[in-house]
């Protein structure tokens, strides 16, 4: 008869909470573009915005951090998560 025995340890693994991501931004000279940077848990992603026109950008670790920046009709949000935390930082938009 054979017999199968699993241990334990290599299925436990803990996770640590994601640390606080910073949200910066950067406007051009001429106001109509401007650099968001999300960085969090030694991730980082940028793009630039033309006026009003940003889009979702995201990148994951293969451990399960993700770090993502999406814009909406009101502000900037930079959400860092993991499996067992999400910590986020906002960038309120204002009517020129």
């Amino acid at each position: 008869m054979l017999q199968l025995i699993f241990t334990l340890s290599n299925l436990i693994s803990v996770t640590d909470p994601v640390e606080a991501p910073i949200l910066t931004h950067q406007l051009s000279r001429d106001t109509c573009n401007i650099t968001l940077t999300c960085r969090g848990h030694d991730l980082s992603i940028s793009f630039s915005c033309y006026k009003e026109t940003c889009e979702e950008k995201e990148v994951t670790l293969p451990g399960g951090v993700t770090l993502s920046l999406s814009p909406n009709a009101s502000s900037i949000i930079c959400n860092c998560s993991n499996p067992v935390s999400w910590k986020t930082d906002v960038l309120e938009r204002r009517k020129a």
